[in-house]
């Protein structure tokens, strides 16, 4: 299975997504986007810091499955693409960000359909194995998506 994982373009690293994904080297093509994360995944198929916009879009839907961090920008495009996705929340608790702001936007994004989000403790392989076919919901209307961020926003 292809697996693209992207940290995304935060100044600080996202070791805690790396770290936990790193088991699945072994089983798995992984294609990873790093940004500012000094982990390098042993066995990754390709790891960089940084790919362009059209890169991005490219891994995106050359994958069977997303790890990524929890983004307003990266929620909206593997639901255009149709990309099973599975989301980490960055924490500030563990030095991920200034505030927590990403476990407020998964609050906002549960019931999408096509969105799963990591627990610290899960199995990462089980997830990506119990994903099957469901895609995620086709923002062709986005007024949903974007409702829920601005009611997010606002909140």
């Amino acid at each position: 299975m292809r697996v693209f994982i992207t940290v995304g373009t935060h100044n600080q690293g996202f070791e805690y997504l790396l770290d936990k994904t790193a088991v699945l080297t072994s089983r798995h093509q992984l294609v990873i986007q790093s940004g500012h994360s000094s982990t390098l995944v042993k066995g990754a198929f390709q790891q960089q810091s940084w790919y362009s916009p059209d890169e991005m879009s490219h891994n995106i839907s050359e994958a069977d499955r997303v790890i990524s961090h929890l983004g307003c920008g990266i929620a909206r495009e593997v639901q255009v693409l149709n990309t099973p996705t599975l989301f980490f929340c960055r924490s500030r608790q563990r030095g991920e960000h200034f505030d927590n702001h990403q476990l407020e936007l998964k609050e906002a994004l549960t019931s999408r359909q096509g969105l799963w989000f990591y627990e610290d403790g899960d199995d990462i392989e089980n997830i990506l194995n119990n994903m099957g076919s469901e895609i995620p919901q086709s923002p062709t209307n986005t007024d949903q998506l974007i409702k829920a961020i601005k009611d997010w926003l606002t909140s």
